[in-house]
């Protein structure tokens, strides 16, 4: 059944499943946790418990298996994840962390704040989207908050983390999203992006040249100003935003 990308995806954020029938996995409600009270269609990618009445897609359950995990991104787990990723522990204060199994759970929402996708980091390895979700833009909610405050385009979730502590650090305003790739703008993110300025800051590789250069056509006409920051040529090759703010701390 670990085949199915919907069942991975939630095992993998805590899914606890007692058994299986048809197109259903029965097990623990991570909203009540009553075993054998959640019917999970993973055909369907719907969910109900019986006994507290939770129900949703997919996303939703992604969600509620998350909420779970918040709780264990306590101090020592923000340490160790500072240290990892060579920032300042308070950096990871306000990014609604979770923790499993040792992986680190960074959720990502739609502009509304909707839950698309749960990303998940083990140290010393690469970000990676839960099974079955959509990637999207981390830190989208905030441009709604925050609509005429110019901003931040990061290539991944720790430069995004990084500069954001900068931009706090310094009290400038701003809004500091990261896609999940160089390569990845989705089309429906573009009205996001209208009117406002904004400064793309990608790594110092070809991926990154190469994402600046979708970023251009992406937002052409839609951005009301679009910088690049500028790499010197004496700068390391692959260096990014979490190593430059990093270097200063």
């Amino acid at each position: 059944m670990d085949k199915e990308p919907l069942i991975r995806g939630a095992r993998s954020l805590g899914l606890v499943i007692s058994k299986f029938a048809g197109d259903e996995a029965i097990g623990t409600c991570p909203g009540c946790l009553k075993d054998l009270h959640l019917y999970f269609n993973f055909k369907k990618g719907v969910f109900d418990c019986k006994v507290c009445k939770a129900h949703g897609d997919y996303p939703r359950l992604c969600e509620l298996l998350y909420e779970c995990r918040r709780e264990g991104f306590d101090e020592g787990k923000r340490t160790e994840l500072a240290e990892d990723r060579g920032l300042p522990a308070e950096a990871f204060g306000d990014c609604d962390i979770g923790v499993i199994n040792r992986k680190f759970l960074l959720p990502i929402r739609r502009i509304d704040g909707r839950l698309v996708d749960v990303r998940q980091y083990r140290l010393g390895q690469k970000v990676r989207s839960t099974s079955g979700c959509n990637v999207g833009l981390f830190g989208a909610p905030n441009l709604k908050k925050r609509p005429r405050d110019p901003i931040y385009l990061c290539e991944g979730e720790w430069d995004a983390i990084a500069l954001e502590w900068l931009r706090r650090k310094l009290g400038k305003p701003g809004v500091v999203v990261g896609v999940p790739g160089a390569m990845t703008f989705k089309d429906h993110w573009r009205e996001w992006f209208r009117g406002r300025e904004v400064f793309a800051c990608f790594d110092n590789d070809d991926a990154g040249a190469s994402g600046e250069q979708r970023i251009a056509e992406k937002l052409a006409g839609i951005a009301s100003q679009l910088h690049f920051i500028s790499w010197r040529s004496d700068e390391k090759k692959g260096m990014d935003l979490r190593d430059l703010v990093g270097a200063i701390v």
